[in-house]
């Protein structure tokens, strides 16, 4: 059989899908963010092929990648990462010598060259310590490592191209490509456009995101699918250059800075307007941002944060206080949810306490809480189990509870037509529509607004954070800090805001930051998405740790331009 089957598929928002995806294909799957992308590629594709049902047949091993957003904190040797052994690796020993002499996909020792360089990976060396990587060289060493030891012949792989220069994911693409002429197929869930203008097969969630989506709205060859409207608004949607602010004379400035691999001997940041640090694997755009934060930190313990940090920095009276909202995942433990972190489920817990339907049934606030009385014994209030499939979490709603998290008492008590584990299972969306039916003017329905307002109406609150990606859970610390009294004069660092949003998203995130600033706050970002580069204020471009551009988006070179996918003709 040279095709996967689906029918039926309503896992999480899908609507009875029913698909046939060919094998030996180059396939690309997009959509907005929780269109049903991934549900439908892990929840269905993946883990179907360990369950072996009827309604959902994949003839080939699959095999998940997801990219990680964040380096692995313990120190160890590339070689023993990728081994699992204590071995010792020679100091001239690289990525593409130990490939070489092993069976990488039965591959040549050509073809394996061309993947570590088209990976930029030709110096990597076996000795070095995977937690002193950047985040983009970890993911591509995670994604060799899956080549290495895989026997899989379908690779699903969720956006290993994020938060890459439009130059580095053209060259993912290259390698997704050449895969296929090795007998593989390949289905990358992805928002990057390179990567999608390669792909030679695409399927479309959608319409829309949560509720407005879990449909398949196109599936067919790439060829087909440039002809149709939504390729033409995605391309036009890179274009569209939105107003940028004047900014001020006001600069944070920087001099003779030795950090990392970073080298600095002059750099203006200007302040009250939007900059866009730019450029690729290991250039020092992460390490930049943690010198802003540690320099303008003006907490108690800030002398400590500045340790280590020679040079010139000047300006930092111009700010009240720094901000870095990086894309780690929120929450510490297996009951955090986007509700939890928000404090939407204090207020929530108060609600259903106060309830109309809850003076007949009396139960205490603790019945609310799915870490106390209320909670489902089965799963102990998690609501899910989750289990290791090639290295990566997939999570299985808890077959008592139904994902709920809560036992039938906590749930027997009723609030705008749904008990508190329904409302949990609502989308930021939906909560939002049936607070303001009700004339509910809450810290929960502000909440929730602030929620739709950076790209997640889709979102439920009940969701496990483990389970979101590393741009919502960026996003929903956004809207943390959204909620409180923030006042002016405050540096806001973000580091790859783009990720994991659809182009038509972008903008949500992108108006965002422009109130932001309209109200006296700066925004420093890490990004290399040609949208958010066109809509800064000032780009500061780093090679091998130097700036070799700062400026206004339109005066970059062409040869920059290039790089980052601006002004490219496809």
């Amino acid at each position: 059989m040279d095709k996967i089957i689906i029918k039926n598929a309503r896992a999480n928002n899908l609507k009875n899908v029913s698909i046939e995806i060919p094998l030996n294909k180059y396939i690309a799957f997009i959509g907005k963010s929780g269109s049903g992308k991934s549900t439908l590629a892990v929840d269905v594709i993946l883990a179907g092929y360990y369950k072996s049902s009827g309604d959902v047949i994949v003839p080939v091993k699959p095999v998940l990648f997801k990219q990680k957003v964040a380096v692995a904190s313990q120190s160890c040797s590339l070689l023993k990462y990728i081994t699992g052994k204590d071995e010792i690796a020679h100091n001239d020993l690289t990525i593409y010598d130990y490939c070489r002499n092993r069976s990488l996909l039965n591959l040549s020792q050509e073809d394996i060259h061309f993947i570590v360089n088209a990976l930029c990976m030709d110096n990597v060396r076996m000795d070095c310590d995977i937690s002193t990587m950047s985040l983009t060289l970890y993911n591509k060493v995670r994604f060799m490592k899956l080549l290495i030891n895989s026997d899989a012949k379908l690779f699903i792989i969720d956006e290993l191209c994020a938060g890459m220069m439009f130059e580095e994911a053209t060259n993912i693409a290259q390698v997704y490509s050449f895969l296929i002429t090795k007998g593989f197929t390949v289905i990358a869930i992805e928002h990057s456009l390179p990567v999608i203008n390669a792909a030679e097969y695409i399927v479309e969630l959608g319409p829309g995101a949560g509720r407005n989506g879990g449909k398949v709205v196109f599936s067919g060859d790439i060829s087909l699918y440039r002809n149709t409207q939504s390729w033409k608004t995605f391309i036009e949607s890179y274009k569209q250059v939105a107003d940028t602010s004047q900014g001020s004379k006001r600069n944070l400035k920087l001099a003779l800075i030795k950090y990392n691999n970073l080298h600095i001997s002059d750099l203006k940041i200007p302040l009250d307007g939007i900059v866009a640090i730019c450029g690729g694997m290991a250039s020092g755009k992460s390490s930049l941002l943690e010198i802003l934060y540690r320099a303008s930190d003006k907490s108690v313990d800030a002398w400590k944060n500045r340790e280590g940090l020679d040079g010139e920095i000047s300006g930092k009276n111009y700010i009240r206080r720094p901000y870095i909202i990086d894309q780690t995942p929120i929450g510490e433990n297996s009951m955090s949810t986007s509700a939890t972190y928000t404090g939407i489920m204090d207020t929530l817990r108060e609600m259903f306490f106060s309830s109309e339907d809850n003076r007949n049934v009396k139960l205490s606030k603790s019945d609310f809480s799915c870490n106390s009385t209320g909670k489902c014994n089965h799963c102990r209030g998690r609501g899910y189990f989750d289990s290791e499939i090639d290295d990566e979490n997939v999570f299985v709603p808890c077959e008592k509870c139904g994902g709920s998290r809560y036992n039938d008492r906590g749930n027997s008590v009723y609030l705008l037509g749904h008990n508190i584990g329904q409302f949990l299972a609502l989308s930021c969306e939906d909560a939002y529509a049936l607070l303001n039916e009700n004339n509910l003017n809450n810290s929960v329905k502000q909440k929730l607004g602030f929620l739709k307002s950076v790209g997640l109406p889709y979102l439920c609150l009940g969701q496990p954070s483990g389970t979101l990606s590393g741009g919502e859970s960026q996003r929903i610390k956004i809207t943390k800090e959204l909620a409180k009294k923030l006042g002016d004069r405050c540096l806001f660092l973000l580091d790859s805001p783009s990720k994991g949003l659809f182009v038509t998203d972008l903008y949500d995130v992108i108006n965002m930051l422009k109130m932001l600033v309209s109200k006296n706050n700066s925004i420093v970002i890490v990004d290399n998405n040609p949208l958010f580069i066109q809509n800064s204020d000032w780009i500061i471009y780093l090679e091998s740790g130097k700036p070799v551009y700062e400026g206004k988006p339109k005066d970059m070179p062409n040869t920059i331009k290039k790089r980052l996918g601006i002004e490219v003709e496809l």
